[in-house]
């Protein structure tokens, strides 16, 4: 459900995941709320305009099959929002991702988010050079980072 609502316009086909919204068990509505929510209000006015980096595995050091690990991310044109989408697409050494962001300000401050929880807000610079660890255990697990930002000093 996250990579649908993340990575482009939403394709909900009807009986997939229930008979009818009555039927539907509560925390998976709840689940379909939430990247609703996300997609109407954050996603989609920015979607448009988006530039797209791709990190892993299609990258300027591989092709398709050189990582077990999908990760994209879209950042807005003026470098103040935006969002990742981290997977693992097969078996690693290590369950933990390194994300380091294309699209963000060095000198903006941004609310950084993992799944629904802001984790912490942290300064443009120190993302884009320490990164932010993606931790998914098992292959076909993901994790959705947002990025929204504030200039530094401005809270």
């Amino acid at each position: 459900m996250r990579i649908t609502f993340c990575l482009s316009t939403p394709w909900i086909f009807a009986g997939m995941v229930a008979p009818s919204r009555d039927k539907l068990p509560l925390h998976v509505l709840k689940r379909f709320q939430h990247y609703c929510k996300l997609y109407k209000h954050f996603i989609r006015p920015l979607l448009p305009r988006a530039k797209v980096y791709h990190h892993s595995p299609v990258s300027s050091r591989g092709g398709v099959e050189s990582s077990p690990w999908f990760a994209v991310e879209y950042s807005s044109p003026k470098r103040d929002s935006g969002w990742a989408i981290v997977c693992r697409i097969g078996l690693s050494d290590s369950d933990t991702y390194l994300f380091k962001p294309r699209g963000l300000d060095a000198s903006r401050r941004y609310e950084v988010g993992l799944g629904e929880e802001v984790e912490a807000r942290i300064g443009g610079h120190a993302l884009i050079q320490r990164g932010v660890e993606v931790r998914l255990e098992e292959i076909g697990a993901s994790q959705l980072l947002t990025f929204k930002s504030s200039r530094m000093g401005e809270e």
